[in-house]
């Protein structure tokens, strides 16, 4: 049943459908355009937040302050009755049979139409024309605007107008500017609106005024929703955008055609009948704007029928825009995002296809009781206020608590020293609130950096006087005619040694090389964090290239193990990097964990055995809205607090040295001395062959010292200047770690180790990137490396066909090219 045609049919009959499928719509329907209260069961005591769209009779549109816009009947139904697309197109069929509505043709000719729908503000839909009557296509206007924007300026589907009305609201005044003009179409492909971006007369660039960026008034409430700006021609393809200049961006660097509208109003917005694919190339916004309003969008999307891919770009606060222009990026982020791609899925999609790798157990529930009352009490309120996984909640709060605690102390077990920094690895999909969390846990850290900012133009002014004081001094030992060698050498120690330069203010970085981590350890803060929500990054970067990777990870297995960061090349030469603190949490996808978890090195060179991971089950959809209970804002406020006032206290250093940390030993109590010994026999032995942690033994035998780090940091973060840590929190720093020894044998229990697996993944993942169709001869001459031959390609081809994921269609055509051994997706 097409959409088309029912939404044809049902033009003009809505109301008395709502009458029929949503008796709770009575009250909107007898006042259209009124607001009233929002018929959903969930914001039944909202007393004005919802109303009718004026042309609901034809389109069936509405509007809740809370839960959004809903562009049509469809749309309003899906909502208000949590029904998928294909249940509300036949519930509304049904109706309209039983309402004798006659049957439309789909070339039923749009004069029928309601002459409201005609004539609403046909004054607003004049301007329009005469505005693109006047309008010029290609202008070098428009075309120099783009190129100082680091685009190319070669579209055809941009128009320039030089004299747009612009109404200023701080002033209530008007002006006239020059304007580049993008049409905004619905699904009869009809001009309902225009998008100005107005641009200055006195340089390339916007012009100089509050709102750069408006769409011109439309000729009817509420048409926004369902309509769109396309770029190129309707195709099968296409790429969703949230700005005009970001969608360019994907356009020329990726090829195809883009279809555009603010994240705000992508949910319902034009999606053409004959595009089967969207590629969603989303902002990647602080507020997480971006990625909710994909979420939305490939919702319905997949409830139509149609295939959804996302890309996002990997640094938080960049658009597409932002990419092509950085020059660490550039177009090539633009195809390794590409290829790794996420798609939607639907969630009641069945297959026949096997798993390749096999699927990991269910998680175990982070053990929230063992952080003790306060942050477990905080756990449980940033959950509540993100809606996040407690577990990912967990895992953030213990990050950040180990980087405001790890510059004071050292545990001493038995005479051995050891950092009580951390390492973190925590793994959830997009959409998963990562980033929302990260946000709240490091609040305090980045207003400490701002603070400790806001101190240094004092510190350097202090500095640079006392530089000059001493060189003058100096100087004037060296220029003392009567001194002999020997009383300048007395005298230049008397002197003592050149005042230091203040620190940076720097305690947070996000994708350092291990070059540049030794700079900044140097030149910022001495207890730094490592901290990402967007892991990747950092995992597939420059730090984890085929060349720097083992420099990489020797350098930060080095850094947790408490050792001087030896030899790093920085820009005064080889640099020794001595008394220095790093804790890391890196938030990834589950593809970029699967290359992180498989990998040899890594393994081989003990750095996964350094790392705390953890994979929360997935919270998505089941995520109801609620508002926030005020304890829970009080509860992160208190923890807010108490985290700057660790920050705050003064870090210990060593004598006469203001950037080498001299952390005091912190031992255990006699008891919590017994139950560490405990632990420890109990996990040596469970790595012996056929016992519980043999497969992860590398980890299991770390297992020990991680628990008394995780138990210092639980004992500083509650009392700092403690000298013990007692038998409470070592059996807390004990279940913490049960709990990681849990989730590193579930990761790799589900890693298989068949190496024909993992070359049958790593090859089903590169075809799924490039196409439904492969010719054998391209995949194993293009493919990833380890299948470079026509026998292993072929070996490779038969486990993904006997895991239903391919076929072989035999000899086909493909661009005008006749191969003998084509093999197809499924």
């Amino acid at each position: 049943m097409k959409k088309e045609y029912v939404k044809k049919r049902v033009t003009g009959f809505w109301l008395k459908v709502f009458e029929k499928l949503a008796p709770e719509l009575n009250e909107a329907c007898s006042d259209v355009g009124s607001h009233v209260p929002c018929p959903s069961k969930e914001h039944k005591n909202s007393v004005d937040g919802f109303r009718l769209f004026d042309d609901a009779e034809e389109t069936g549109g509405g509007i809740c302050n809370t839960c959004g816009s809903f562009s049509d009947g469809f749309a309003l139904l899906m909502w208000l009755r949590s029904w998928k697309f294909k249940k509300v197109l036949s519930e509304v069929s049904k109706c309209l049979d039983t309402l004798d509505v006659p049957e439309r043709s789909i070339e039923w000719d749009h004069k029928e139409k309601s002459e409201k729908r005609k004539t609403v503000n046909s004054h607003a839909q004049e301007r329009i024309n005469i505005t693109l009557a006047k309008a010029d296509f290609c202008c070098d206007r428009v075309r120099k605007y783009l190129k100082s924007r680091g685009l190319s300026g070669n579209t055809k589907d941009l128009l320039y107008h030089e004299s747009v009305k612009y109404y200023e609201k701080s002033d209530k005044s008007e002006k006239y500017l020059g304007a580049m003009i993008a049409q905004v179409v619905n699904s009869e492909d009809q001009v309902i609106s225009l998008h100005y971006t107005y641009l200055s007369y006195d340089h390339p660039g916007k012009a100089d005024v509050e709102s750069p960026k408006k769409f011109a008034k439309s000729p009817m409430k509420g048409i926004l929703n369902g309509a769109a700006i396309i770029l190129g021609e309707i195709s099968e393809t296409m790429g969703v955008a949230e700005g005009i200049e970001t969608a360019l961006a994907v356009q020329e660097t990726m090829g195809g055609s883009m279809l555009i509208m603010p994240a705000n109003l992508q949910k319902n917005m034009y999606i053409p009948e004959a595009t089967e694919t969207i590629e969603i190339w989303a902002d990647n916004d602080r507020s997480g704007a971006g990625e909710k309003a994909a979420d939305e969008l490939a919702g319905r999307l997949l409830d139509e029928g149609k295939k959804v891919f996302f890309m996002m770009p990997p640094k938080k606060g960049e658009d597409w825009l932002d990419v092509l222009n950085d020059p660490e990026q550039g177009p090539d982020a633009f195809l390794q995002t590409k290829e790794t791609k996420l798609e939607y899925q639907t969630e009641d999609e069945s297959t026949d296809r096997l798993p390749l790798l096999r699927k990991k157990d269910d998680a175990l529930p982070f053990p929230i009781h063992s952080l003790g009352k306060f942050l477990g009490e905080t756990v449980k309120a940033l959950s509540e206020l993100t809606q996040a996984p407690e577990a990912l909640c967990a895992q953030g709060l213990l990050a950040a608590a180990t980087l405001s605690v790890q510059g004071h102390a050292n545990v001493d077990i038995d005479g051995r020293i050891k950092p009580i920094s951390n390492f973190f690895f925590t793994i959830g999909e997009s959409g998963e609130r990562k980033s929302a969390v990260d946000d709240i846990c490091l609040k305090p850290h980045r207003e400490h950096e701002s603070f400790l900012r806001s101190q240094l133009k004092q510190k350097m002014n202090d500095y640079k006087v006392r530089k000059k004081m001493y060189d003058a001094a100096f100087k004037q030992i060296l220029e003392d005619d009567s001194l002999s060698d020997e009383m300048v050498k007395e005298a230049a120690h008397e002197l003592g040694l050149p005042p230091e330069k203040p620190l940076q203010a720097g305690m947070l970085v996000d994708d350092p090389t291990i070059e540049g981590l030794g700079k900044f350890l140097i030149e910022e803060q001495p207890s730094i964090g490592i901290f990402s929500d967007e892991g990747g990054k950092f995992i597939g970067g420059y730090s984890m290239s085929v060349d720097n990777q083992l420099k990489t990870i020797a350098g930060l297995s080095q850094l947790w193990d408490g050792k001087p960061l030896k030899s790093i090349r920085v820009s005064t030469g080889n640099t020794f990097v001595v008394g220095k603190r790093v804790s890391i949490h890196l938030m990834m996808q589950g593809v970029i964990a699967e290359k992180v978890l498989s990998d040899q090195l890594m393994k081989s060179q003990g750095f996964l055995s350094r790392i705390l991971i953890c994979q929360p089950e997935s919270k998505i959809g089941t995520r109801k809205y609620k508002v926030a209970d005020k304890k829970a804002h009080a509860t992160i406020k208190e923890y807010h607090n108490h985290v700057q006032a660790l920050l705050r206290k003064r870090l210990p250093f060593k004598k006469d040295l203001e950037n080498e940390l001299d952390p005091r030993p912190i031992s255990l109590s006699e008891d919590a001395k017994r139950v560490f010994i405990d632990f420890y026999n109990r996990i040596e032995h469970s790595q012996q062959e056929n016992e519980e942690f043999f497969n992860i033994r590398g980890f299991a035998s770390k297992a020990p010292e991680h628990a008394t780090r995780i138990a210092a940091v639980l004992t500083l973060f509650e009392d700092i200047d403690a000298q013990v840590i007692d038998e409470k929190y070592m059996k807390n720093g004990i279940a913490l770690m049960d709990y990681f020894l849990s989730e590193a044998k579930r990761q790799i229990d589900a890693d298989d180790s068949n190496d024909d697996l993992m070359d049958a993944k790593n090859l089903l993942t590169w075809m799924q990137a490039r196409g439904e169709q492969h010719p054998i001869i391209t995949i194993y001459q293009s493919g990833p490396m380890k299948i470079r031959n026509a026998k292993r390609a072929r070996d490779v081809m038969a486990i993904l066909e006997e895991h239903g994921w391919v076929k072989n269609i035999g000899e086909t055509e493909i661009e005008g090219i006749s191969y003998k051994e084509v093999w197809a997706l499924i």
